[in-house]
This record gives structure tokens, C-alpha cells and sequence, in this order.
């Protein structure tokens, strides 16, 4: 799914912290998990993503950075997928998947605070993508 910029700006300029809403023609209007999850197709059920302690993820990020970089990126990642075990496919495919299509931005990198999502493989399908 690809949304365009200008939309997710305007859309964004729409929201008033004060009513917790986007008012639209005069209306508040919210957004529920629910909603989210129609509109995205992932998951809103589950644990919430709390961004992970560094020092928690450190030798994870050691074994998914790029070793031609000090990042995480998605070419790297890209090339991680080759392996045909799971946490070795599962782990860089989540990230990539994050990266690319979830949240994706103009930086070709994933952001380390994600990385707490894949450090047990058993576990991501119980967290709330919404």
C-alpha cells in the first residue's frame, strides 16, 4: 500500500490534539484500531510495540546491520534473507517489511527501535501492527 505525501500531510494538518480527532468539515471524526486495521490490513490485536532498551537489542543489531554500514538497511537486510533458517529469514523479512511498506520514509534504513519486534521470532505474531 502506498499512500501519497501531500495526502498524509494534509490529512496530518487535519488533527487537533485538544478533541483527540481529525476534524473534518467542522466534524470530529476518529480513528480507531479497528478502523487502522481496515484501512492497513495489519493486525491491531495484541501486545504494543514499546520501543526496545539498546542495550536489550544490541547483539541483534550486530547480526542484522548492514556490514557495509552502521545501520540496519534495507539492501542489507535484502541479502540477510537469503538463509533458509528461520530466525534468519523471519527476522530481516519483518524488518524489511517495516522498512519498506509498514513505515516506510525516504531513509533506506530501519530504524533500531523496531528491532525489539524480532528479537524472539515466536512472539511477533502477538504484537499490534495498528
Amino acid at each position: 500500500m502506498r499512500m501519497r505525501c501531500l495526502l498524509c500531510q494534509a490529512i496530518t494538518y487535519l488533527y487537533d490534539t485538544e478533541r483527540d480527532a481529525f476534524i473534518i468539515n467542522g466534524r470530529p471524526c476518529r480513528i480507531t484500531l479497528k478502523d487502522a486495521e481496515h484501512i492497513t490490513g495489519l493486525p491491531c490485536m495484541g501486545k504494543n510495540h514499546v520501543p526496545s532498551n539498546h542495550n536489550n537489542t544490541l547483539e541483534l543489531w550486530k547480526e542484522l546491520k548492514d556490514p557495509n554500514d552502521t545501520k540496519v538497511t534495507l539492501k542489507g537486510l535484502l541479502a540477510k534473507m537469503k538463509g533458509d533458517s528461520t530466525p534468519n529469514f523471519v527476522r530481516p523479512f519483518v524488518l524489511y517489511t517495516i522498512g519498506k511498506y509498514v513505515c516506510p520514509t525516504t531513509q533506506q534504513y530501519v530504524d533500531n527501535r523496531y528491532l525489539g519486534i524480532v528479537r524472539n521470532v515466536e512472539t511477533i505474531k502477538s504484537t499490534n501492527f495498528g
